[in-house]
């Protein structure tokens, strides 16, 4: 109702006939836009394609945080221990959900393995032309690839694309009962995607409960082997007491389980979730009637995944990002589509494949109602090039902590707003062989009752942070309407190295550059501890 109430505010009443007319006009506008996208990634084919990241402000500095994860296992391998991440002895084998080959690729050429795998998973509905004598495989296909829903993963989701890429495939090869190539495909994703190699089990557990063919078992073991494997090192070090239950830290991180931890995240369905969930549940209203209430493998996927949406975006039971949920159940209904060829359920797929932008597709500071917001590759070099030399002159492998304010316990007010900045300085930290803290994983390490501690924003704080962890520098923010105490300057126990002010890389990281680079600007402070 808050959101609603913004919407008001901002558009006034009107935005309600805006609202019942914006279907219409984003499936006229969105071909031009998903155009003009295409049009400004020319830049990538230019030179430093290395160096592109995303396709808005917000996104490409939030999945630093990627970049960060890549960093690691390169340089201290799967089975490896970090000292520049969370308490400074974390074990790399904690990242058993991170597909190290899809995660080097999405660090190198971010904006082309998502832009290409995008554009690939919607043509890939194509291959439904092989056994149809309609043109449905080619209007589903035309639907997709200029779709609102397309645009936003473009926009928003990670290195899983490159599983996604290959989902319409499988469901095609499974469809068909062609098991020797869902064997090969099963295998790709999950070397590529756990969250999508999930999605993947779940689709063919079901045609295999329709079928009762034990041959559509064996070709998830593929995908079932990769995903042990992968899993076996965080099993093995948890089992021998080197990382604890690493599971069920990042369930309590997530929000699944909130007992014994610090960091409680709020229950409640989102927006997107209601919306979605609604959007979804029409087309299989529809669905339903039309095959007169007879179950088909498709129709069960759909309810599932419908159901898991729900269920993730209200924190219930969640494993994926709300973008995964929507993929799935997507690809799937435009599967059922092409299989289906009735012209009612293509409108139907037509309106649920351009969803209304304004509920959360997007990352924007303006919200928008009538068309996709503008999108292009977003330069980073330059932005990482200032971060790094505001970090000059620090030995390498020093600890440095960054002050917020205690978040008392709420999962939400962590890192004071600016997660999305921090991202940019942890990476570049990083890549100087600096160990940055508090950092999301020094949060899944002490997400306990009586978890170590090291909030907190005076001068004091910093000297009772110290007594637990050791450092000798510091990074206290500042912004124009909250400037940093006196004391900062004139206690003698500490010294000003330099500062950087965020809105000097407000235009690199527009549009929509995140919070601390626009408005009421931050300034980043690195004192020394004498």
């Amino acid at each position: 109702m808050n959101k609603i109430q913004k919407l008001v505010n901002k558009y006034g009443y009107i935005v309600f006939v805006k609202l019942l007319f914006a279907p219409i006009f984003l499936i006229i506008t969105t071909p031009f836009m998903m155009i003009k996208l295409w049009w400004n990634c020319r830049v990538l084919f230019q030179c430093k394609i290395d160096q592109y990241h995303r396709f808005s402000g917000i996104p490409a500095i939030n999945c630093f945080f990627y970049w960060t994860q890549a960093y690691n296992l390169r340089k201290f391998g799967n089975r490896g221990v970090s000292n520049l991440i969370g308490l400074g002895k974390f074990k790399l084998s904690k990242f058993f959900y991170v597909p190290r080959f899809g995660n080097f690729l999405f660090w190198k050429f971010s904006t082309l393995v998502t832009l290409v795998s995008f554009i690939g998973f919607a043509l890939s509905h194509c291959l439904w032309m092989i056994n149809s004598h309609s043109f449905y495989p080619i209007y589903i296909t035309i639907i997709i690839l200029f779709s609102v829903l397309l645009y936003s993963c473009i926009d928003r989701i990670n290195y899983n694309s490159l599983g996604w890429l290959l989902l319409p495939l499988f469901i095609w090869l499974v469809s068909h009962n062609n098991v020797l190539l869902s064997t090969v495909v099963t295998g790709i994703i999950g070397i590529f995607s756990i969250t999508v190699g999930v999605f993947t089990f779940i689709i063919g557990i079901v045609f295999y409960g329709f079928k009762s063919d034990i041959k559509l078992i064996y070709m998830l073991l593929p995908l079932t082997f990769i995903t042990a494997v992968r899993f076996y090192p965080s099993i093995t070090d948890s089992i021998q007491g080197k990382i604890g239950n690493v599971y069920i830290n990042i369930l309590k991180l997530i929000g699944v389980l909130s007992t014994n931890t610090k960091y409680k995240r709020k229950k409640k369905i989102s927006i997107l979730g209601i919306y979605f969930t609604i959007l979804f549940s029409c087309f299989l209203a529809i669905a339903l009637y039309q095959s007169n209430f007879t179950l088909n493998p498709f129709l069960v996927i759909i309810s599932i995944f419908i159901s898991l949406l729900f269920l993730g975006e209200s924190a219930l039971f969640r494993f994926a990002d709300s973008h995964s949920y929507l993929v799935s159940t997507w690809s799937v209904i435009a599967a059922y589509t092409i299989f289906s060829e009735s012209p009612l359920l293509v409108y139907a797929f037509l309106f649920i494949s351009n969803p209304i932008p304004v509920f959360g597709l997007f990352i924007t500071n303006k919200p928008p109602l009538l068309m996709v917001p503008e999108r292009r590759p977003i330069f980073v070099g330059d932005a990482i090039l200032t971060v790094r030399e505001f970090l000059n002159g620090i030995g390498s492998g020093e600890r440095i902590l960054f002050q917020f304010d205690n978040p008392n316990g709420s999962y939400n007010r962590i890192f004071d707003g600016y997660r999305n900045v921090y991202e940019l300085l942890l990476y570049c930290g990083n890549l100087q062989n600096l160990h940055i803290f508090p950092d999301w994983y020094f949060i899944q390490e002490t997400n306990t009752s009586d978890g170590l501690e090291v909030w907190g924003r005076n001068l004091t704080d910093i000297f009772v942070s110290r007594e637990r962890i050791s450092f000798n520098h510091f990074i206290a923010y500042e912004t124009q309407t909250n400037p940093l105490p006196a004391e900062f300057y004139n206690d003698s126990r500490i010294s000003k190295i330099r500062s950087l002010n965020l809105s000097d890389l407000k235009d690199d990281f527009s549009p929509d550059p995140p919070k601390g680079m626009e408005g009421d600007s931050l300034t980043f402070n690195l004192f020394a501890i004498k």
